[in-house]
């Protein structure tokens, strides 16, 4: 059936659409709108990574083509002009930075950033780096209409640090689960620790990066597997610390028992096939990966980090939340969440509110919202 086309067109801006969870909603949301009949640019600074694949044949894709993200500013401006009319979202940060400074002069405009993270990073940058980075941040937020923020704990950052006003922020969870999960997660996976049964696995997704600690993930493991000779720890995902992982589960003596596979484009049947779900950051914007854990009644284990976390599990009524940097306590609760693997029906009930049909009708609103002009 042809979907009636809406009038206004809407325009999602991602820097690429490489394997992370920003990319991941602009693609899911792409895709949704597509299929009830919006006019859909998705546009990229650059086009590349996985996701390209997954963008539905009705979405536009707009490369803008440019090898450094600075160069798309004029570029970035040439499209605002050209589509007046258009409803943008940003959906990360370094890309809102630029959308905002892009659009500086340009009146007629309907933007809504989506605030992906807390300001950890930003924190932790250089007190020069960390003064201008602020500064660009709130010359180009004051130029959106409405921000959107994936969690409590970043809508709280970016009050305190002074980049906007609590009135303009909204509060809207991610657009996680796309409608064909369930088949999705029925693909073959070559893992051969999935087709032993004896063999409980504790799952843990993300990028190899800082924000995620892994070591502290592996450091818990190796406590856990002492215990429990049948526990084996899957790590997923890309990053700058893989060499520096690889090589603690060396030293570690962990090889055979510590995996780290690279990222995939469907990782749903790993969650089917695995027993308990692991998140060991240190702080996050949301934590899609929780949400995709429980939508398979997962047994979840998070640290208690700054970010969506404690949302999403809702105070520790579909997980355990452990204090940030507690190893003894995370390595206790995987301990427990391994004793007692079972699938949680009232998890994948809880998990399905976070379907991009729900989600993204909600920031459809607010993104429509942006359209009158009284809107501070």
């Amino acid at each position: 059936m042809k979907c009636k086309k809406h009038e206004n067109k809407i325009s999602i801006v991602s820097q690429t659409l490489a394997g992370g969870g920003a990319e991941r909603v602009a693609v899911n949301l792409a895709n949704y709108y597509a299929s009830v009949g919006f006019d859909v640019d998705l546009l990229v600074f650059h086009l590349t990574g996985p996701y390209e694949s997954l963008v539905a044949n009705n979405v536009n894709i707009v490369n803008l083509n440019s090898s450094r993200a600075r160069y798309s500013l004029f570029k970035l401006r040439k499209y605002l002009k050209k589509n007046p009319k258009a409803l943008f979202l940003s959906v990360i940060r370094d890309v809102s930075v630029f959308l905002g400074l892009a659009s500086i002069g340009i009146e007629q405009k309907h933007i809504t950033f989506r605030e992906a993270n807390t300001l950890n990073s930003v924190q932790n940058q250089s007190w020069l780096k960390r003064v201008l980075y602020k500064f660009l941040m709130r010359v180009s937020y004051s130029q959106a209409k409405s921000i959107i923020a994936n969690s409590h704990d970043t809508k709280q950052d970016l009050v305190l640090n002074n980049i906007t006003t609590s009135e303009k922020i909204k509060v809207i969870r991610n657009p996680v689960l796309t409608s064909n999960v369930e088949e999705l997660s029925q693909d073959a996976v070559a893992e051969e620790w999935f087709s032993q049964k004896k063999i409980k696995v504790i799952l843990s997704v993300g990028r190899l990066n800082p924000q995620k600690n892994f070591p502290f993930l592996i450091s818990a493991f190796k406590d856990v597997y002492k215990n429990c000779v049948d526990a084996r720890l899957m790590i997923v995902g890309e990053g700058e610390e893989k060499q520096k992982l690889l090589d603690l589960i060396r030293d570690e003596d962990l090889s055979d028992v510590v995996k780290l596979v690279e990222f995939q484009k469907n990782i749903y049947p790993f969650y089917r096939s695995s027993a308990v779900f692991a998140l060991s950051s240190d702080w996050e914007g949301f934590g899609n990966v929780i949400v995709e854990a429980l939508s398979f009644g997962l047994p979840v284990v998070s640290t208690n980090c700054p970010g969506g976390p404690k949302m999403i599990l809702t105070n520790e009524a579909y997980g355990k939340l452990v204090p940030v940097g507690n190893k003894k306590a995370y390595g206790n609760a995987l301990m427990d969440a391994l004793v007692n693997p079972a699938k949680r029906l009232e998890s994948i009930e809880y998990a399905k509110t976070f379907s991009v049909e729900n989600v993204a009708n909600d920031y459809l609103e607010e993104l429509k919202s942006n359209v009158d002009e009284k809107r501070p």
